[in-house]
């Protein structure tokens, strides 16, 4: 039982996943949702109005980034944008 390999501790290579682009893409997306979200909860009542407004426009500016880029994981980040934009609107409007 002479196993060459039983001594070595040298871990296996480190090889990039596919999804970690993805994975950035939809959280740099949803941290600006998050940022101009609450810009807009800080500047008081009455601004989930243009959260709304920014909300479309970014959820329009991914869908038009994923046949621009060829990525199709800009369209996952619009529909996140969307539905949690969405909750944050409602929200804003609700607490106002």
């Amino acid at each position: 039982m002479n196993d060459e390999n039983s001594g070595s501790l040298t871990p296996p290579p480190f090889n990039k996943k596919p999804g970690d682009k993805m994975g950035r893409i939809v959280l740099y997306n949803l941290l600006g949702v998050l940022g101009y979200g609450v810009l807009c909860r800080a500047a008081g009542e009455g601004w989930f109005i243009l959260d709304a407004i920014l909300i479309g426009l970014h959820t329009l500016a991914c869908i038009i980034a994923a046949p621009a880029t060829g990525k199709m994981e800009w369209l996952l980040a619009a529909f996140l944008v969307a539905c949690v934009g969405f909750g944050t609107c409602v929200g804003l409007g609700s607490l106002g």
